[in-house]
């Protein structure tokens, strides 16, 4: 990610770059990275166009780095995915019971038990 942003800053910057043309061929991967990559994508967005061409695959990271662009476009045949916005988890509070083991969690901010695994989702949790 870093060296992407970089090229990004640097193509921003150089007035002889009308637009970028962003080749995207990728399942995904970082969720952070992939953040940092669109947020530099929308920057570049301000200055001058940015059109995402999709290749093979633009999923979850890719497709999110071309959802900043000004543009998309795709191969008939692009396999384009999801951004991870679908989750689910397992509760294993019954197995916990029946094993005897005792959990206990201490948490800080909103969802910061989104993830645990002795409980179902909250109503709120579920919407988020």
């Amino acid at each position: 990610a870093p060296a992407f942003i970089r090229t990004l800053r640097r193509a921003g910057k150089d007035k002889s770059v009308a637009a970028v043309v962003l080749r995207v061929d990728s399942p995904g991967g970082d969720a952070l990275a992939s953040d940092l990559m669109w947020r530099e994508i929308r920057e570049l967005c301000k200055e001058k166009p940015v059109v995402a061409s999709m290749s093979d695959v633009a999923a979850s990271g890719g497709y999110y780095m071309a959802m900043g662009c000004s543009k998309i476009v795709a191969e008939p045949l692009t396999l384009t995915g999801s951004i991870g916005v679908v989750t689910g988890k397992f509760n294993l509070q019954k197995l916990y019971d029946r094993v005897g083991f005792n959990k206990e969690t201490l948490s800080k901010g909103k969802f910061a038990e989104l993830s645990v695994d002795n409980r179902p989702f909250t109503a709120e949790e579920d919407a988020y």
